[in-house]
């Protein structure tokens, strides 16, 4: 027996086509039809899936390797680290008067840079955070279905 969308062979107890997964009606007995015209078949493949007059697209299994990956990981690193040091380099600049100003005491607390710095800290570690999060999970989650890099580079 054979499928009407793929042509592909279904077992007689199939009621659903192991390759395109369309269901197998009992009337369908007949040998698949010839691929239409500009069809291209891969040798020892399976035929192409024709739906209405048009050959659909087949996933080819192949996928961007490691070196795409990482290059685009890295085009990643650069889009949100870029943005961090900025931010970065803002926060601890508004602290530079108030360092000044401690380390012009003659004995200087260490609990006073502590208190000063460790807001700061805690303040970029969190807009790090929530900026990392809403690049990947905006633009995954997009209809590109890829980061800036993963885009480029065709790692989809």
């Amino acid at each position: 027996m054979f499928c009407s969308s793929c042509g592909a062979t279904v077992k007689e107890s199939s009621t659903f086509c192991g390759t395109c997964g369309k269901p197998i009606s009992d009337s369908v007995a007949q040998a698949p039809a010839a691929p239409a015209a500009g069809a291209v078949v891969a040798a020892g493949g399976p035929p192409p899936i024709v739906q209405d007059g048009m050959a659909a697209a087949r996933d080819t299994g192949l996928y961007a390797g490691f070196w795409l990956r990482v290059v685009a990981a890295l085009i990643d690193g650069l889009l949100i680290g870029i943005p961090f040091v900025v931010m970065a380099v803002a926060i601890f600049a508004s602290a530079l008067p108030m360092i000044r100003d401690i380390s012009a005491t003659q004995n200087p607390n260490p609990f006073l840079f502590i208190s000063l710095f460790f807001p700061r800290l805690l303040l970029l570690a969190a807009l790090g955070l929530v900026g990392t999060w809403l690049y990947w999970s905006l633009l995954e989650s997009s209809s590109w279905q890829a980061t800036l890099g993963k885009k480029r580079w065709g790692c989809m």
